[in-house]
């Protein structure tokens, strides 16, 4: 978060586990979306804009919207604030995929409707920002909250910067780190190039350093 209250969020590395079910170390898991949880191959947009959702909801209340310390324990919050349907998640999965996290589920005995709204988590919260929280949070949603669509929420629409907003032509075909055969200092120095490529005001702010590592001349 800088100085402006500008707020970017990130996260790196959590899809090198190989099941969320088998690490509960990763530290984003409060803020993971159920398909997620379920199977971790499954993360997209969609995905981002529920943890987006998360957040808001954390940042109002400064508590955990879904708390837990095993991944059951977080679909059970789930369950319990904002509903929770498991056709939605296992419908496109692979039989044999699907029974396993069907039979994994039923175990946990979620309840069929939500035992506490968010609106109930938080009386004072504003009626906008609860409404889009709630298109973010939706688990059995007719039409899918896209990004284009949140930003353009009432809510948020005026602190828009259509300038910045760029929609990515294709996906990054980076998967992970640990496939490029190429030494830490090495990979940083590449990462910071392409930062300065995109943002070349960057290398006024660190000439002293480019000039101690030998990259001006």
């Amino acid at each position: 978060m800088n100085e402006d209250c500008t707020l970017k969020i990130a996260d790196f590395g959590q899809w090198n586990q190989h099941s969320s079910w088998a690490c509960h170390c990763v530290l984003t898991q409060w803020h993971q979306a159920p398909e997620c949880i379920l199977s971790p191959s499954q993360p997209n947009a969609a995905s981002d804009l529920w943890s987006t959702g998360t957040i808001y909801m954390e940042m109002l209340k400064r508590e955990r919207l879904f708390p837990g310390t095993s991944p059951g324990q977080i679909l059970c919050c789930i369950a319990h604030r904002v509903g929770f349907d498991i056709e939605r998640y296992v419908s496109h999965l692979p039989a044999q995929e699907k029974n396993a996290i069907e039979d994994m589920v039923r175990t946990l005995e979620l309840p069929e409707a939500p035992t506490a709204t968010l609106r109930d988590w938080i009386p004072n919260a504003p009626e906008a920002g609860l409404d889009l929280a709630k298109k973010l949070l939706d688990t059995v949603p007719s039409v899918p909250v896209s990004a284009r669509d949140a930003l353009a929420h009432p809510y948020i629409r005026n602190l828009r910067d259509p300038a910045g907003e760029t929609t990515a032509v294709m996906p990054s075909p980076l998967t992970s780190f640990k496939h490029i055969d190429l030494p830490l200092r090495a990979l940083k120095d590449r990462v910071y190039a392409e930062c300065a490529r995109r943002h070349p005001e960057i290398i006024a702010r660190d000439l002293e350093w480019l000039w101690a590592r030998g990259f001006c001349s």
